[in-house]
């Protein structure tokens, strides 16, 4: 995985260091982390989105590993933990708005929402952004994005469940909550193919 795919996510601090405007409005922080800067991409590459990268093309529903759970709030405020959604197999997709990468994936994300809409298959985006779901909730107006809750966790505790500290990062878990797949960086999640997998997964738990 090259290293401007994912931004570092431990020991983020709420305030920027800097603020730079680039193309359609979208302004890029630096956000201090111990050590370095929470960049999402070079400054040479933040003005354009780049390739999504492919979804997986097979997951292995014969051994899943452990089981994965942490407490988040929705946009109303509601607390809520992933064992909330046991039953269902979820797409957990661990992002904030100020992470390039994770803004390039998050329509996908959307389409694939909509696309998965009355299956027990839950798409579950959860910002990482200490700034809140007012933040969420604005990105999600300036791109369209209709079909995700809006979910904000706590990094250090989503850092201390998932074993990562860089976003964006993807799992997919089974109906109890065991991961069975995880990616790290941005994906095309509404292809055709990684839908079929999932409607299979969901048949098999």
């Amino acid at each position: 995985m090259n290293a401007d795919v994912t931004a570092p996510l431990s020991s983020i601090r709420t305030a920027p260091r800097q603020e730079t405007p680039v193309a359609g409005g979208v302004s890029r922080r630096a956000f201090v982390v111990t050590g370095l800067f929470c960049l999402a991409v070079p400054p040479a590459l933040a003005a354009t989105s780049r390739p999504l990268a492919a979804p997986p093309d097979t997951i292995d529903l014969s051994t899943p590993g452990q089981s994965i759970d942490f407490a988040f709030v929705d946009g109303a405020g509601t607390p809520r933990r992933i064992a909330d959604y046991h039953g269902n197999v979820l797409v957990l997709n661990i992002w904030a708005p100020w992470c390039l990468p994770c803004r390039d994936e998050m329509p996908a994300l959307d389409r694939l929402g909509r696309a998965l809409s009355g299956q027990p298959i839950r798409v579950l985006p959860v910002s990482v952004d200490r700034r809140g779901h007012r933040e969420v909730e604005r990105f999600y107006s300036e791109e369209g994005i209709s079909a995700l809750p809006v979910l904000v966790g706590k990094p250090r505790e989503v850092v201390d469940a998932i074993g990562e500290d860089r976003i964006p990062l993807t799992l997919i878990l089974d109906a109890h909550g065991r991961e069975l797949f995880r990616h790290k960086g941005a994906a095309r999640w509404d292809d055709p193919g990684l839908i079929a997998l999932l409607k299979g997964a969901a048949c098999n738990c």
